[in-house]
């Protein structure tokens, strides 16, 4: 099967999908980590992908799927052959303050990764599936307001996960999140992708989005997921791993790089995240792969 995508294109009214991929993935192939700007919807059509998350991971098989916010480090490894997937690239814009039943779909995405929807039956599982070959036939096709169509076969996939979902029960350590909140915190989180060499700080951050410090942490935990605190040590190591993978330069060079005093602290955080030392994530079974949505 050969990878098929679709282009970038605009949704009156209703945002951007930024990219859908159907495609094979390699077996066999190391863990590869990633972290872009958009949210991310995966569908396993065959086979069997392990997927990694801070301090959780969960196998996607066919008929399960994997949700993944906006800035969150993921990884992922091959762990059969013949292994398919359907993933899905969006913006928040697409979706807006759409709520799937009584829930904003945010909140399914900025649950911590072991709470968020899972495919706990078999009817969701075939559901899941049918929506997924609607997609596929959709980007194949492009028939009249097939754009429209997808969104809401976005939406359909969500509800689909969202019925049987028991993270909704659970305690919240934040608030209900807010997609409108998103558009807000822009200006902070460029400021934090442009300046990955250093700490940026929540004043720093507030003061880009013209909020008070309070607001702007309470706003921005609500809607990520994350403190903002949590979100830029991600964003710089990375940046790190980056470094690692396109650099000869040492440990040691990297670790100042992007803000830590010395090589321990480095080291602490980067395997804490990425699950191995950096040391081992330089070598040539490791790599990251291109990102197609920034």
């Amino acid at each position: 099967m050969d990878i098929r995508s679709v282009e970038v294109r605009q949704i009156p009214a209703h945002g951007e999908i930024v990219s859908v991929w159907i495609s094979p993935q390699t077996y066999p192939e190391p863990v590869q980590w990633d972290m872009h700007q958009a949210f991310e919807v995966n569908v396993g059509l065959a086979g069997r992908q392990e997927r990694h998350f801070e301090g959780f991971a969960c196998t996607l098989g066919r008929g399960d799927a994997v949700l993944v916010p906006a800035w969150e480090p993921h990884g992922w490894q091959t762990s059969a052959p013949g292994t398919v997937l359907l993933t899905i690239f969006f913006l928040p814009e697409l979706l807006g303050d759409e709520t799937v039943g009584e829930e904003s779909w945010l909140n399914l995405f900025v649950a911590h990764p072991s709470q968020r929807p899972r495919v706990n039956s078999q009817e969701t599982r075939e559901e899941v599936l049918a929506i997924a070959g609607e997609i596929e036939r959709e980007c194949e096709t492009r028939d009249r307001w097939w754009l429209t169509a997808m969104r809401l076969s976005v939406l359909r996939l969500l509800l689909a996960l969202a019925r049987n979902w028991e993270g909704y029960a659970l305690p919240r350590t934040i608030s209900t999140a807010r997609p409108s909140d998103l558009a807000r915190l822009q200006p902070a989180i460029a400021l934090v992708q442009s300046n990955r060499s250093r700490h940026v700080s929540v004043a720093d951050g507030a003061a880009a989005c013209s909020l008070s410090p309070s607001r702007f942490a309470t706003v921005f935990r609500r809607s990520m997921g994350v403190s903002f605190g949590k979100y830029v040590l991600r964003s710089r190591l990375q940046y790190g791993a980056q470094l690692l993978l396109t650099t000869d330069a040492p440990l040691e060079e990297i670790a100042r790089q992007i803000g830590f005093a010395g090589t321990s602290a480095f080291h602490r955080a980067f395997t804490r995240l990425y699950g191995c030392p950096p040391g081992r994530y330089r070598s040539p079974r490791g790599h990251l792969p291109q990102s197609s949505t920034g």
